[in-house]
């Protein structure tokens, strides 16, 4: 009931922006409209969002999708965003991502996109750059850089890892690593983790600057939470901030094993009332 008159609004701005008729006065104030309607959207869902959160509601979907295409996809989008800024947008994704996941496409993208759309409010010039890489989950390598940050959540990390670990076998669980790097104007070391509560900001003062409630990154490890992983922001070397987090994500069988195991289905005998 919130979002559909929003998008409707939106829809309407954006044939009103195609019409050629308008002068640049009439083009530069629908498309500052729009704008605000878009950044209007964008609060009620993240406002939604939380109170699906505060009434345990969240559900998380289970779906096979393309972790890179998504990803590829959300880039691309915010590369367009900043086409007329000096920030450049990077997708870098290691060889041994895995190209199929099972889990929640819409809330992965979400993660991400809140993510990268912070990032690009503090940074003027430079770049973001999206990270990724897998966890071999016999090895367990740590990146060296990292390793004594995430010595906190070791505990926590280390029973993931055994459940992970046990249940490979039959869904492949694996460790997804991430870093959000860029080279904007940073987050007072003091604020690293108050920055993921609700209605919280790193500095009050750019809020009149920036715009933002502080839902944003408060959803985000919610969401990172709900998919079994953790979130935090870690030191980097030279300008503005890096955020590393983990998902847990299964990977789908092969297609050899997933006709097995129809075939395994289809071969059990029926059983019939009488």
């Amino acid at each position: 009931e919130l979002r559909t008159p929003m998008a409707a609004v939106i829809g309407l701005l954006d044939i009103l922006i195609c019409d050629n008729c308008l002068t640049n006065e009439q083009y530069a104030a629908i498309t500052q409209i729009r704008k605000c309607s878009t950044a209007l959207l964008r609060l009620l869902n993240n406002i939604l969002d939380l109170s699906k959160v505060e009434s345990g509601k969240l559900v998380l979907e289970e779906a096979e999708f393309d972790l890179g295409r998504e990803l590829e996809g959300l880039v691309d989008m915010f590369s367009v965003q900043c086409i007329n800024h000096n920030v450049e947008t990077v997708l870098d994704l290691s060889d041994d991502m895995p190209k199929l996941v099972q889990g929640d496409s819409a809330r992965v993208v979400q993660i991400f996109a809140n993510l990268i759309s912070n990032s690009i409010k503090f940074t003027t010039s430079g770049y973001i750059i999206l990270r990724g890489w897998c966890e071999d989950l016999n090895t367990r390598k740590f990146p060296l850089s990292q390793k004594e940050s995430w010595s906190v959540p070791k505990l926590k990390m280390k029973q993931h890892w055994n459940h992970a670990k046990r249940s490979c076998r039959k869904d492949k669980k694996m460790i997804l690593w991430f870093e959000v790097d860029d080279t904007g104007c940073g987050i007072d070391p003091s604020k690293w983790e108050s920055v993921f509560e609700s209605f919280e900001q790193a500095d009050p003062s750019t809020t009149r600057t920036h715009g933002g409630t502080g839902l944003g990154l408060c959803i985000v490890r919610t969401l990172v939470h709900k998919m079994g992983g953790e979130i935090k922001v870690v030191k980097k070397n030279g300008p503005g901030t890096l955020m590393q987090l983990y998902l847990l994500l299964s990977t789908p069988p092969p297609p050899q094993v997933q006709n097995e195991q129809l075939r395994a289905c289809s071969d059990e005998p029926r059983t019939e009332n009488t």
